[in-house]
C-alpha cells in the first residue's frame, strides 16, 4: 500500500527520540506514541484532518495505524531501519536520515506534537500510557463495538472534546509546553476506571 510522507516522518522521529533510551521503538509503542501525537495536535487546536492517516482500534486494543505500519515495513525493507534481537526498530545514521524526503522541512512542525509524546513514553510508565490512550473517550467507546471501528471519529467524539476542553483548563495551553498536559492526561485517563468505580459505589 502507499504510505504518505507524514507516517515515515513520524516513525523515524519517534523511533530516533526513544530509541536510544529503550534500546529501539517496538511496533506497539509506535503506533500508541502516534496516537498520543495526534491527541496532542487536537489539544492544540489543530483539525483532525492535518494528520494525514487515520488509526483504527486493533484486534489487540490498541490503536493502529495501516500508514504508520506500511512506513515501519518500508524503512525495513530500505534498509533506514533494522531490527533489534527483540524486534524492535533502530534508525541508522541521522544525516543520512535527514538528506531523505521523508524527512522534509514541510513536517518538522509536527515534531511540536511527536516530541510531547515520546518524552511522555519516556517518563511515564508503560502500563499507564497503555492504560490512558485505551482510556481515551473515543477508543472507550471502540472497545464496545466488533471489528475494528476507527478511531477519533465515533460517536465519541464529542466526549473527547470535552475532556481536552476540561484537560485545558487544568493544565493550560503554553506555547512551548506541550508534556505537562500529555502527561496528565494520560495519568488522569489512566485512573478513571478506577475513579469512576469508586465514585459509582459512593451513590
Amino acid at each position: 500500500m502507499k504510505t504518505g510522507p507524514e507516517a515515515f516522518f513520524d516513525a523515524v522521529t519517534i523511533i530516533r527520540r526513544v530509541g536510544p533510551e529503550l534500546g529501539g521503538a517496538s511496533r506497539f509503542e509506535i503506533q500508541r506514541i502516534a496516537y498520543l501525537a495526534c491527541l496532542l495536535g487536537l489539544y492544540d487546536g489543530k483539525p483532525l484532518a492535518i494528520w494525514g492517516y487515520q488509526f483504527i482500534r486493533s484486534e489487540f486494543g490498541a490503536p493502529f495505524s495501516a500508514d504508520l505500519n506500511g512506513a515501519l515495513e518500508r524503512l525495513y525493507t530500505s534498509g533506514l531501519a533494522t531490527l533489534s534481537s527483540g524486534g524492535r526498530f533502530v534508525v541508522g545514521d541521522d544525516a543520512f536520515l535527514r538528506s531523505k524526503p521523508l524527512l522534509s522541512d514541510r513536517l518538522k512542525p509536527r515534531e511540536r506534537w511527536l516530541m510531547p509524546a515520546c518524552d511522555s513514553a519516556l517518563f511515564l510508565p508503560a502500563s499507564t500510557l497503555a492504560a490512558g490512550i485505551d482510556g481515551e473517550p473515543t477508543s472507550a467507546s471502540a472497545a464496545l463495538q466488533d471489528g475494528n471501528p476507527p478511531l477519533l471519529s465515533n460517536s465519541a467524539q464529542s466526549l473527547l472534546y470535552d475532556q481536552i476542553h476540561a484537560l485545558r483548563k487544568v493544565a493550560g495551553v503554553v506555547p512551548d509546553d506541550l508534556l505537562t498536559p500529555s502527561m496528565v492526561w494520560m495519568t488522569y485517563s489512566a485512573k478513571l476506571p478506577s475513579l469512576q468505580a469508586i465514585e459509582a459505589s459512593e451513590k
